[in-house]
């Protein structure tokens, strides 16, 4: 918790896609936001917000910061999440949510392809990784056991659970799959100490499924003490 505003503090990718927005208006209220998104000029608000609270007839700030890194690029992640480590009190959450959806082509065209495809497994999970092993060597395999209550969670696809034929996503959903089993592992490996982490794979939104529903289980999942979960979420 950040002793200066009372508050837990949640590191997002992919704010500012539909998905990172919904996630911030679900979460802004009870969580410092850093926002880590590649668009510019910003389109996110800057610093903090002051929110009149009606019930308890008081003022509080809703903390809210951009902070611009490429996730295609490894070593600005790295020097971006260091710096924020060495910025703020605390990280309590991860979300990564940035992703390209982009169904690329079919397989048998993977030459013509592959540099595509390079991105989105650099997007989808070497990004995830980094960042999340950037902020335990920085911060959270210092803090005492007792303090440590980490949740990460890692926005996946219904497509790394299962196949839909003849679609071009060959590429797209070998990298989901990837991105689950990389959050396997991750749990596997963070869980002795005390960080949990996990996924959530739903179809397609806001198509099949509102927006509303894939944010709610985010917000379960990360207050989930379940670890190394990969959450289906598909239509009813």
């Amino acid at each position: 918790m950040n002793p200066y505003t009372g508050r837990k503090s949640v590191l997002l990718t992919g704010a500012t896609g539909q998905l990172g927005s919904a996630l911030i208006d679900a979460l802004s209220s009870s969580f410092d936001i850093i926002a880590l998104t590649r668009q510019s000029p910003s389109l996110l608000p800057r610093l903090a917000v002051e929110v009149f609270d009606a019930e308890n007839n008081s003022k509080f700030e809703r903390a809210l910061r951009e902070v611009s890194c490429d996730l295609s690029d490894m070593s600005q992640i790295i020097s971006t999440v260091t710096a924020i480590s060495a910025l703020v009190p605390r990280v309590d959450h991860v979300i990564n949510c940035a992703g390209d959806s982009q169904f690329l082509g079919n397989m048998i065209d993977a030459h013509f392809i592959a540099d595509a495809a390079i991105n989105q497994f650099r997007l989808h999970v070497i990004a995830p990784a980094v960042i999340c092993s950037v902020l335990f060597h920085s911060k959270w395999k210092h803090m005492k056991t007792e303090d440590r209550s980490v949740s990460i969670v890692n926005v996946s696809s219904i497509s790394g659970l299962k196949l839909f034929p003849d679609t071009g996503q060959g590429m797209y959903a070998a990298s989901k799959s990837a991105e689950n089993m990389a959050t396997i592992h991750m749990a596997s490996e963070y869980s002795r100490y005390g960080i949990r982490v996990n996924a959530v794979c739903p179809t397609s939104f806001p198509g099949i499924i509102p927006i509303k529903t894939v944010v709610d289980v985010i917000v379960a999942a990360l207050d989930s003490q379940t670890t190394g979960q990969l959450y289906k979420i598909d239509a009813q």
